[in-house]
């Protein structure tokens, strides 16, 4: 009898230490830090997460949630590009083309997450991922565009544009100069 008790007891603190996993991966910490909080080894925590994970899979409750959370959250990516792009015409409006430069980055690195983030939860298929991928690369080159046209144009913010274009192509960007004989 008391070694029934004693499997319950643990069978019990072993979903108690899963549950505990689980609920801090889902606010986003990473195993190492969830392993050093719950002061248990790596190794545990991986195999708490892959546990959930499958189980996750298969419970059509938690797949139905799932879903509605990434439908949330990509409506959530509209509505602030949305905004992002009323920026944009403000800064174009208000000759501010400092904001409207950032505002422009903060826009495609939002769509690049918006992708990853659909291509993590495997609602893109192939073919729609490819899609995306070169919607994206499109607008991307379009804002590029658009940042170095304002860079030549507007000297007083090339610096700044140069910098943050770098950041985003990974390549040094030049300066063009006219020379009036």
């Amino acid at each position: 009898m008391e070694r029934i008790v004693s499997k319950e007891l643990e069978t019990v603190d072993y979903y108690d230490q899963q549950n505990q996993v689980v609920e801090a991966m889902l606010k986003g910490q990473k195993p190492r830090q969830i392993a050093k909080d719950l002061n248990i080894r790596m190794i545990d925590v991986e195999k708490h997460q892959r546990e959930w994970s499958e189980l996750a899979k298969n419970n059509v409750h938690i797949q139905s949630r799932a879903r509605e959370a990434l439908s949330a959250t990509d409506q959530h990516y509209d509505l602030i590009i949305k905004r992002l792009w009323d920026t944009v015409e403000t800064a174009d409006y208000n000759d501010d083309l400092k904001v409207k430069a950032s505002t422009l980055k903060m826009i495609a690195d939002i769509e690049q997450k918006r992708i990853e983030m659909l291509q993590k939860s495997g609602l893109l298929d192939n073919q729609q991922l490819a899609e995306q991928i070169l919607e994206t690369e499109r607008k991307q080159e379009l804002l590029i565009k658009i940042l170095k046209e304002i860079a030549n144009n507007h000297p007083e913010v090339a610096r700044y544009l140069r910098k943050e274009l770098s950041k985003v192509t990974g390549q040094a960007e030049g300066t063009v100069v006219s020379v009036v004989v």
